[in-house]
């Protein structure tokens, strides 16, 4: 089904071409790598290098009547030596490899038909489905979405300024071991002019949903409200998360089905400062995921698709030196039973006129509940994954031409000796580059 809506996609550009339609290019040329030392804290995985390339190109086409299609296609030439068997979560939400593995595909194939249900735009096909910062939900999926803007909404004298809301649903996987994709839901709602900043909320559902051979039937519902400020030159957009859900689980085929449920929560805050005189850029992060030490009694953090930002290249999921050495402790991957907690704090700063812009990155990481692990015969806990450095070069060449340097440094903590295959023996130290070009 996929493919057939894709095929027909790039048809009907072909009919556009032919006819009253407008066609519009963009898009991207990047190529990044990088070396990682001592990527697991230890000898026995001192050095881990990656390298990828990527074309993308966004073609989006609009008819005389207003219904536009986007397409957007991903050519990648990456490290053949890191597959998907290196690492356990090759790919980020949106389902760019995480080393570039070759090939090419199409991972946007959708139209969007301005007014065409009581008032409402329709956008079907495979499309970018997000939640505010991306803690639940930042992917393309195949789906529908229908969405409206109410504007100068007045209640009872009171005005509300402009409302948006929007319904849609798709196709979602939480991304483990078995490929049983199930339904999801999205619901939105956002207010403007609430005070200095916009007020949401965002709704998701996924339905029966197969995790796994031994946990069976899950249902999940994430309710995320959030906010999203800007005074002056201080912004901060403040994200709690409320998970319910439930599941079946076994210890094995032969076993008694066990109903497991429960809720978790999640906070994230993002905050940003401008010093107007010297240009400098001041921003945090702050992350926490609950845990649980009985993940047979209560529900432990579970994600339909996230791709959270947190700004550090080792711990930070999303960095854009993301060589797949940090995967499995990457912030915006899924979280296990122990939950998350993390401190980010950044700077840019223009080095004059010059093209050049500094930055630097502090971030501290930790898990919400104790890892547990064994050290010289005797049982510890511990809940400090690590302290990361960055600091980064980035280099505006030309119009369109960015190219970045970095360095990282990673501090282990103890919690990592109860992370599968990692310690705490010793530092992690990073270098990479970023070149892109956009057109």
């Amino acid at each position: 089904m996929n493919k057939l809506l894709a095929i027909s996609l790039v048809a009907l550009f072909a009919i556009g071409n032919l006819m009253a339609f407008d066609l519009d290019y963009t898009g991207t040329i990047r190529a990044r790598g990088g070396i990682t030392l001592n990527s697991k804290f230890n000898d026995d995985a001192s050095t881990t290098s990656w390298k990828s390339q990527r074309l993308r190109l966004i073609m989006t086409g609009e008819a005389e009547n207003g219904i536009k299609f986007v397409t957007r296609f991903r050519l990648t030439d990456g490290d053949g030596s890191k597959t998907s068997e290196t690492y356990s979560n090759p790919k980020t939400a949106n389902g760019d490899d995480v080393l570039g593995k070759n090939e090419f595909n199409l991972d946007r194939a959708y139209m969007t038909i301005p007014d065409a249900f009581l008032g409402f735009t329709v956008t079907a096909g495979l499309m970018p489905f997000y939640a505010q910062n991306g803690l639940i939900l930042d992917a393309n999926k195949p789906g529908f979405y229908f969405s409206n803007t109410l504007e100068n909404i007045s209640i009872g004298g009171a005005d509300f300024g402009d409302i948006s809301i929007g319904l849609g649903g798709f196709t979602a996987s939480t991304g483990s071991s078995t490929s049983d994709d199930s339904h999801a839901w999205i619901i939105h709602a956002s207010m403007k002019d609430v005070g200095p900043g916009t007020l949401g909320l965002d709704i998701l559902g996924q339905l029966n949903k197969t995790i796994d051979t031994l946990h069976e039937k899950a249902k999940f519902v994430w309710i995320s409200p959030w906010y999203s400020m800007n005074i002056n030159n201080f912004s901060v957009v403040v994200n709690p998360v409320l998970l319910k859900g439930c599941y079946c689980r076994r210890d094995n085929a032969a076993s008694t089905v066990k109903s497991v449920d429960g809720e978790v929560y999640a906070l994230s805050l993002k905050p940003s400062y401008s010093i107007t005189s010297t240009r400098t850029v001041i921003s945090g992060d702050f992350v926490y995921i609950s845990g649980t030490t009985n993940p047979d009694e209560k529900l432990s953090w579970k994600n339909l698709g996230s791709f959270y930002c947190s700004g550090l290249e080792y711990f930070g999921y999303a960095g854009e030196l993301d060589g797949g050495a940090s995967s499995d402790l990457a912030i915006g991957n899924s979280v296990n039973e122990h939950g998350l907690m993390s401190f980010i704090l950044k700077a840019d700063q223009p080095l004059g006129n010059s093209p050049f812009t500094a930055h630097l990155a502090v971030g501290y990481a930790m898990s919400a509940e104790d890892e547990e692990y064994t050290k010289d015969g005797k049982t510890e806990k511990d809940n400090v994954y690590g302290t990361e450095i960055d600091a980064s070069i980035r280099w505006a060449v030309k119009d369109n031409v960015t190219w970045k340097f970095v360095a990282g440094y990673v501090i282990p903590g103890d919690a990592m000796n109860g992370v599968d295959g990692y310690s705490s023996d010793e530092n992690v130290t990073l270098f990479g580059s970023y070149l892109e070009y956009a057109f």
